[in-house]
């Protein structure tokens, strides 16, 4: 069953999760979008009022801290992706993160062909091995993982700075007293900008300027889940959010020049021709 999010972070709406509830759930699936922590208090307190685990998919989330501790130690376990487009990669693969051994056991097992030993298998699994080659290059990008997510953070102070005041422009916040991995820069295209989003989105790719729809067209839209009863529900928030979201491009080797230049283009368009 899919739930609607909150109209602010952008995340799973926890009174939405509860109101979906029903006796055949079980787990909770909320996403960090965009790396924001969820509101990991409610979850937790919802998840065991049902006697159900919580599996986080922190995809965006890697370094990301919330009151001090990394938000991985939240739920059941959370999964991460090392894509080539996350702020660490290893170009493909991931990780899995949990408390309990058993757990943790089962999935080795699991994304090993359920293997036991060499000479057992205790289940039917699948081959999610990440190869040498692929650990190497992770292991390469760590060395440079704590200039990169500097870097990202200056990028993403100056977005901040830039695009303040602009009519139309919602920029999505971080969330109190969280560190951030800068993973991504998402503006909402209000109605009293001069073009809607994907006008906006039209004008930025004709310029060379890779911004993305993040996250469009909505999964409850898409021909694998219509039609089914998991999709049958009103999620107003999110497909508010996904009609309007865009998110501005961010990686380390970004320049200060390429994002005054952003900045100013989408200044331009409202008429402002004020500095980054």
């Amino acid at each position: 069953m899919f739930a609607d999010v909150d109209p602010i972070t952008c995340n799973l709406d926890p009174d939405a999760v509860e109101a979906a509830i029903t006796p055949h759930t079980v787990a909770i699936l909320p996403v960090h979008c965009f790396g924001r922590p969820c509101d990991t208090v409610r979850l937790a307190a919802i998840a065991e009022r049902h006697g159900i685990p919580i599996l986080y998919d922190a995809a965006h989330a890697f370094a990301v801290r919330k009151s001090g501790a990394s938000v991985l130690r939240e739920g059941t376990m959370s999964t991460l992706s090392f894509h080539a487009t996350k702020v660490f990669s290893t170009c493909e693969g991931g990780a899995i993160v949990c408390r309990d051994k058993a757990l943790k056991d089962r999935v080795t097992s699991l994304r090993n062909f359920g293997f036991i030993d060499q000479e057992r298998t205790g289940m039917i699994g699948i081959n999610g091995k990440m190869s040498e080659v692929h650990a190497a290059f992770g292991l390469l990008q760590l060395r440079h993982l704590s200039a990169a997510l500097d870097r990202r953070g200056a990028i993403d102070d100056r977005y901040r700075r830039g695009l303040a005041g602009i009519p139309g422009l919602t920029i999505v916040p971080t969330g109190d007293d969280v560190l951030a991995n800068h993973g991504y820069f998402p503006i909402l295209v209000e109605d009293a900008y001069p073009l809607d989003r994907d006008g906006l989105h039209r004008v930025l790719t004709a310029k060379g300027i890779g911004a993305r729809r993040y996250f469009y067209p909505l999964i409850v839209d898409m021909p694998a889940y219509r039609g089914l009863p998991a999709a049958a529900v009103s999620v107003p928030n999110a497909r508010r959010i996904a009609d309007r979201i865009l998110c501005l491009p961010i990686f380390p080797d970004l320049t200060d020049d390429i994002v005054d230049g952003i900045v100013g283009t989408l200044r331009e368009l409202v008429g402002d021709r004020k500095a980054a």
